[in-house]
């Protein structure tokens, strides 16, 4: 059990050598065809370090797709990706550094802390204030064994909402500059969503968040909208 855990905890990008942490990007020309034939095309984008951007589009228009070229899960067939730090500074990036809240909660059989920490005995000390962030303290103080609490996968122990919250407070605790968030808050009451959405947008880190059905208002907190089209 040991050694799965191991090989799930394999950050999807390895860390490249005399890489940066990026705080900014910029894509030029970006396109991906798809084995089918199929292939997205995107406008040139270019977000600036603190920004707050809310990406928008239809189905297909490929916004996750487009996290996952950022972070490297996807290759691009054509185009060009830029990382740049917090001055504006074009860089090389280590992508394992960039905050990546996906659709989808990922979490190991392990325990909640180590879910928040991914093993790392340094953030232990900021799990807890980075769980609040995510609004995840009632859930935690609720537990018997707190922080400590097992990750069940078979048993699925968490709902889908504390399971958000841990990946958000995965990313709260490794003070990411850039973070992509991908539907990350969908599970979650209205209430607390609004809070992290409201922590998000007054932090420092540059932000590019996709989300469906805000309100008005909520959609005003950004800096801007990018909305992408077939």
């Amino acid at each position: 059990m040991q050694e799965k855990i191991l090989d799930l905890r394999q950050p999807l990008t390895k860390a490249e050598e005399g890489g940066t942490a990026p705080a900014a990007f910029s894509v030029k020309d970006l396109r991906l065809t798809f084995a089918n034939g199929h292939e997205i095309k995107y406008p040139d984008i270019q977000v600036k370090p603190g920004e707050k951007v809310l990406l928008t589009g239809a189905n297909g228009t490929g916004k996750s797709t487009l996290f996952k070229l950022l972070v490297g899960e996807a290759a691009a067939s054509g185009g060009q990706i830029s990382f740049f730090d917090q001055a504006g500074k074009k860089v090389k990036p280590d992508r394992t550094k960039i905050g990546y809240l996906p659709q989808q909660a990922v979490l190991l059989p392990s325990s909640v802390m180590n879910n928040i920490t991914m093993f790392d005995p340094e953030l232990e000390s900021k799990a807890k204030a980075s769980a609040a962030d995510a609004q995840l303290s009632e859930a935690v103080d609720s537990w018997p064994q707190g922080l400590e609490t097992p990750v069940d996968l078979a048993g699925d122990n968490l709902s889908g909402g504390q399971k958000q919250k841990v990946v958000l407070a995965r990313a709260e605790v490794r003070d990411s500059q850039l973070l992509l968030v991908d539907e990350g808050t969908s599970a979650i009451d209205q209430a607390a969503g609004r809070k992290i959405l409201d922590k998000l947008l007054q932090s420092k880190q540059t932000v590019v968040l996709i989300a469906h059905n805000l309100t008005k208002e909520e959609r005003d907190l950004f800096d801007r909208e990018v909305a992408l089209r077939a």
